[in-house]
């Protein structure tokens, strides 16, 4: 509450702050301005009636331009007539006046007593012919007010000049008529009156030197930006660049003794170039303003500490709630971390893809974590999935939950018989757990080649099959669910999926979800739910069947909370149905002499097919390779009851469509699972490899892919080959 409170009241501070100094820097500028602008007006109206006295003084010597003497007279009444004049002169043309040399300059000055002398300055000494005073009008034919200087010779103080040419009567121009203009007067009357105390006025001339300064030594001595060299305050270049340009404006640079000073500029409109600014101390103009901050700033304080002390005595009754509040900040955060942990054990997406199915799950909890699960992967060409319900909710039904997930993950890495995997994980179950909880679970394992589904479920909710667009609840045996006995037989079942049937699993979290009148949403409307999308085309995928049922019962839930977990998977079989225009078999004795008579059976299927020549070769090796470890191992431990050795057969099936050949070696023998066996690393030496897995290595690597199952104590090995485009 502190710190919000003291964000609102320095906020409101500085707002108010920053529209105070805004208007006072706007006021500011504007006064300036103005008395620039007046004082502009003034320094031009004095300028330019300097400029009007020279005009008419050239008239009168211009009459007299052959009488050296009287234009002496001429120069010395004209500086008495004119106090603001310094001097006056007229410099002719080399040579002018034979009699008084090359150089002649007549030249009028008042002195410090008030006394005007008068006096001829050409000399070599002098030269003033290289003068700008001299050079400009002489080359251009036009006045110019000169660049400020220190006149050594003449009046021995910091001068600006403003010179005319001047013609004689053939319209030629033979000297210059040329008034001085004392610097300290000129700075001396610019900052006779203005607003602040320690604000003053400054004049630059068009090359950047001061023409007006309160401290007169720097007059005409250097330029601004000579002067701001030790300094290198781009700011003070800045402003310089823009007053030499005849730019108008305002910018903040740093005074000598290092305070802030406001500089606001102005161009004198005439032909001089000069450049006029009013400097004021930002301490001055600010003043009232940091006072008022300073008072505000020391009442925001007192009121804060007010509120502090005010806190401080309300929080003191509820520290046990902060530490309690803390406690469940902590268990929240566990929460947190554990439902992320959950989160991600659970699959995504499929760990490889397969053209014959659309897998997709989704888990809402009820509470940060819950007791639901799914899973779901593929291995050996076989979908192997589960779904299931925790009992209890909450964080021990979470870790159970874990736990079976683990359990079915890593049974099914090594069975392919969902009700054998079901049997282990419940021994297992009730073997190591003491909390009396049980878990439902559906699981199954589809062959993805066949579309052959095993399945087998513990107690759980029957799973809604779509089978020709129609929605119906798969029939199942009653197991009981996970955890209750260990020693409960459990019975599975099976189903053969055909093109785009699929099967929605869900938990109870659906069918037992409350609206407001506290109906629950039942398993009819869970049909109706799934009916009319698949009247679609296209047909929807498992995450759209999924989305659909979810915001079905979330429209039926409306307002009211969640209850439970919510759980479902979908799947679809989506195996095309080609037409199959080549089934055959051939039953072989497991006697090794066969062998021929396989081979030319392989032959004729691959002939049949018109299979070209490489792919046929390996159909053919990587069949005889399957039915020789058949014919060599499966039955070599097999005895009749009476003890004789068993002559065991081995059925090899064909059946083709217009792209694929499965090839089927179904035997009676010992249970084998080619698949099982990794493969070996055929870049070692022969020394260094260990014994057998050559063969299968090789059929793995001729075939497009291996599929094996031990059903009804057979043995069913499937190999799998595209030999069409």
């Amino acid at each position: 509450m502190i710190i919000v409170t003291a964000v609102i009241l320095l906020g409101l501070f500085l707002y108010t702050y920053d529209v105070a100094q805004t208007g006072i820097n706007r006021a500011v500028e504007g006064r300036a301005k103005s008395e620039l602008r007046a004082q502009c007006i003034d320094l031009e109206s004095r300028l330019n009636m300097i400029e009007a006295l020279v005009s008419n003084h050239a008239r009168v010597v211009s009459d007299d331009l052959d009488d050296p003497d009287e234009l002496f007279n001429h120069n010395r009444r004209f500086v008495e007539e004119n106090p603001d004049i310094e001097g006056c002169f007229m410099a002719f043309i080399p040579n002018y006046f034979p009699k008084q040399g090359r150089w002649f300059e007549c030249y009028a000055v008042r002195r410090d007593s008030g006394r005007i002398e008068t006096r001829q300055m050409g000399s070599a000494q002098h030269d003033y012919t290289k003068s700008e005073f001299y050079t400009t009008p002489m080359s251009t034919g036009k006045p110019v007010w000169c660049e400020p200087y220190h006149d050594k010779d003449g009046a021995h103080m910091m001068l600006t000049t403003y010179s005319i040419p001047i013609k004689d009567d053939d319209d030629r121009i033979v000297a210059v008529l040329a008034v001085d203009i004392s610097l300290d007067w000129l700075s001396n009357y610019l900052n006779s009156d203005l607003r602040y105390k320690s604000s003053y006025l400054m004049m630059l001339s068009r090359q950047g030197r001061l023409l007006a300064y309160p401290d007169t030594n720097l007059l005409a001595d250097k330029t601004v930006h000579e002067l701001n060299n030790k300094k290198r305050d781009p700011k003070v270049n800045e402003m310089n660049q823009r007053m030499m340009a005849g730019e108008s404006g305002m910018v903040k640079v740093k005074a000598e003794n290092g305070d802030n000073t406001l500089v606001i500029f102005k161009p004198v409109s005439n032909d001089t170039g000069w450049s006029m600014a009013i400097v004021c101390r930002e301490k001055e103009v600010f003043g009232n303003l940091y006072r008022t901050g300073n008072i505000l700033m020391g009442l925001m304080l007192v009121a804060l500490l007010a509120l502090a002390l005010m806190l401080w005595y309300a929080t003191r009754s509820v520290n046990k709630l902060q530490a309690a509040n803390d406690e469940k900040r902590r268990i929240d955060g566990e929460l947190a971390i554990a439902a992320n942990i959950q989160k991600g054990m659970l699959p995504s997406k499929l760990n490889r893809h397969h053209d014959n199915i659309q897998v997709h799950a989704s888990l809402i909890p009820a509470k940060e974590v819950g007791g639901d699960l799914f899973d779901y992967y593929i291995r050996n060409e076989k979908l192997f999935f589960c779904v299931g319900d925790v009992s209890g909710k909450g964080v021990p039904a979470s870790l159970l939950m874990a736990v079976t997930r683990s359990l079915f993950r890593s049974l099914s890495m090594h069975e392919s018989n969902p009700t054998r995997i079901i049997t282990t994980m419940n021994q297992t179950m009730v073997e190591t757990s003491d909390s009396n909880m049980f878990v439902t679970l559906f699981a199954g394992v589809i062959d993805l080649p066949t579309g052959e589904m095993r399945f087998c479920n513990a107690g759980h909710t029957p799973p809604v099959f779509i089978h020709d667009g129609k929605t119906s609840f798969l029939e199942l045996n009653a197991n009981l669910p996970l955890g209750v006995f260990a020693d409960f037989t459990y019975k599975g079942q099976q189903l053969t999926l055909t093109g785009n049937d699929a099967i929605v699993i869900y938990t109870d979290g659906v069918t037992e979800a409350f609206n407001a009148q506290h109906e629950q949403f039942g398993e009819q409307r869970i049909l109706d739910a799934l009916q009319p999308i698949e009247t679609h085309d296209p047909l929807p995928t498992p995450e759209q069947q999924i989305e659909h049922l979810i915001l079905e019962v979330k429209q039926f839930s409306g307002d009211s909370i969640q209850s439970d977990d919510i759980s479902i998977l979908a799947l679809r079989y989506v195996r095309p149905l080609d037409d199959v225009i080549l089934q055959d078999k051939i039953v072989l004795p497991a006697d090794i002499q066969q062998v021929g008579r396989l081979n030319d059976w392989i032959d004729s299927v691959t002939s049949r097919l018109g299979a070209d020549d490489e792919k046929a070769m390996n159909l053919r090796l990587a069949v005889e390779e399957a039915v020789v470890n058949v014919m060599n191992y499966a039955y070599k431990n097999e005895k009749n009851p009476d003890g004789t050795p068993v002559q065991g057969e081995v059925e090899v099936q064909a059946i083709a469509d217009r792209q694929e050949v499965v090839f089927t070696v179904i035997d009676s023998g010992s249970p084998f699972d080619p698949t099982a066996i990794p493969d070996v690393d055929p870049t070692l030496p022969v020394e260094e490899r260990p014994i057998g897995g050559l063969g299968i290595f090789m059929m793995r690597q001729l075939t497009d892919s291996i599929n094996y199952k031990r059903l009804d104590e057979h043995n069913v090995t499937r190999l799998r080959k595209k030999y069409s485009n």
